[in-house]
């Protein structure tokens, strides 16, 4: 029982500073709880919300790896650009991704798992710049997460850009479809930033 609540509630999160960082949702009115929102409300609130850092979205999706190996189906995430620094996250080597990977037609690219890296690729550094085929798309991996990270439930073993989505879907103000984790401003109350977001 002690491992258990020492997994899930005393260790402190792998992240920089996590009491700054706060999960952003919608609250429907009509129905009375809150949900995600829509990837072009995510944009407004990056481009205008001055209380925080930074923000960046997420999306679950499973993802099918066909290569390289044995085909297996993976937990995946679609995140934004700068999703492992509004976490605080550091990467055991390589990088995140790119605001021109982020966009519809931006060049496919792939963070992985420590888990992932090490079962796949015998924990090989060269890992890095070779391909992983996702649901029929071939993926340069250009970053490994370090053995400490955890993200979701269950965690994801692959994440690609979210961003690459048709321009259709990324377009769907009615598609609530993403969530949003912020890092707050050193001095911005939670308060503060829920009263800006609601005027926006």
């Amino acid at each position: 029982i002690f491992s258990d609540l020492e997994a899930v509630v005393l260790r402190p999160l792998p992240y920089r500073q996590p009491d700054r960082l706060a999960l952003v949702l919608v609250y429907n009115r009509a129905l009375k709880y809150a949900t995600y929102l829509s990837y072009p409300d995510f944009l407004d609130w990056r481009q205008s919300a001055r209380s925080f850092e930074s923000l960046a979205a997420f999306s679950p999706q499973g993802l099918d790896l066909s290569h390289p190996g044995r085909p297996e189906h993976l937990n995946g995430q679609r995140v934004s650009a700068g999703f492992f620094r509004t976490l605080g996250a550091a990467l055991a080597f390589g990088r995140g991704f790119s605001p021109e990977e982020d966009h519809p037609g931006g060049a496919p690219a792939a963070v992985i798992s420590n888990r992932l890296w090490r079962i796949r690729f015998a924990a090989n550094p060269s890992a890095l710049s070779r391909t992983l085929t996702l649901n029929g798309v071939d993926y340069t991996i250009v970053g490994v997460l370090g053995p400490e990270f955890r993200f979701g439930d269950p965690p994801a073993d692959v994440y690609i850009p979210l961003g690459r989505r048709s321009a259709l879907e990324n377009g769907d103000r009615t598609d609530h479809d993403v969530a949003c984790i912020a890092r707050l401003q050193p001095g911005v109350t939670v308060g503060q930033a829920q009263a800006e977001l609601t005027a926006l």
